[in-house]
């Protein structure tokens, strides 16, 4: 869900890009709500931090680049093209434009799944997640994804080397199983799931509401990922925002919006069972 007010509009360049090289080795690190992996590229003035955030999915992450080269926007948000190695096209996603410390950042969602995933496909309706997961086809698309070209409304574009992909986003899918059970989930059950926890449309209008005052008069945006226990009834419960960093009223906002009622997670039965629902609400002033 998100309250989104888009900046800017980008079009098609001819610039090269600016290749950069790791200059680390990817680092897992994690926390209680979330798992993350963590690389360097570049040298100096050519610096940059690339971040990967799972929250609960073991599918769709948050990237977040900083540095010198991402390029400053007039406006919270704008647009970026992503092209992973193996893409025939790119991937348009709305970016996020701030701060990471002193230094200029953009985040955006991926979802790390071969292009065609992503259109509708009759075929995958009734697919459950360990069938994704054990697809040659992601296992492929992983191996041969050794880079990750990025091009910016300005027209600036960097492209970051990996290597291969399958071996990091198996050490953070393994994370996001512990993180599942350290809130008292089966990440085996969850994975098996054929309906996961969703708002009721009551439920999302009433998060849609709640945008605090005095966020909305200074001016102050917001980025929250939550979740939300939901048992086989559909109530939720036990709301918790995923990141520390979050102004009190914002917290607070999603909370009372969120912590309504839902439709709840069906197992492979098709029985109501206890579950979890994550998402990120976003706060853009107009």
């Amino acid at each position: 869900m998100c309250l989104v007010a888009s900046s800017g509009a980008h079009g098609a360049s001819r610039r090269e890009p600016l290749v950069l090289e790791p200059s680390s080795e990817w680092v897992l690190d994690y926390a209680a709500e979330r798992c993350t992996l963590l690389r360097e590229y570049g040298q100096n003035d050519q610096k940059l931090k690339l971040r990967i955030d799972s929250f609960g999915s073991w599918l769709s992450f948050r990237f977040t680049v900083s540095g010198p080269q991402v390029p400053k926007s007039f406006g919270p948000a704008g647009y970026v093209k992503v092209r992973l190695t193996p893409d025939e096209r790119e991937r348009t996603h709305t970016a996020f434009f701030g701060k990471a410390g002193s230094q200029s950042a953009a985040f955006f969602g991926l979802s790390f799944v071969p292009l065609d995933w992503l259109k509708p496909n009759e075929e995958a309706v009734d697919r459950t997640l360990p069938d994704y997961l054990s697809d040659a086809a992601l296992k492929d698309f992983e191996q041969r994804t050794t880079d990750m070209l990025l091009e910016f409304g300005n027209g600036k574009k960097i492209d970051l080397r990996f290597s291969e992909m399958s071996r990091p986003l198996k050490a953070l899918r393994e994370c996001v199983d512990n993180l599942h059970q350290s809130w008292g989930l089966d990440p085996v059950r969850e994975k098996t799931l054929t309906k996961r926890a969703n708002p009721t449309d009551q439920t999302v209008q009433a998060m849609q509401r709640h945008y605090p005052n005095d966020m909305r008069w200074s001016g102050r945006n917001g980025y929250i990922p939550v979740r939300i226990m939901v048992d086989a009834r559909g109530n939720g419960s036990d709301c918790t925002v995923q990141v520390d960093r979050a102004e009190e009223s914002f917290r607070e906002a999603v909370c009372e919006g969120l912590s309504k009622t839902f439709e709840p997670a069906l197992d492979q039965s098709g029985a109501p069972v206890a579950s979890v629902f994550q998402t990120a609400v976003i706060y853009l002033t107009r």
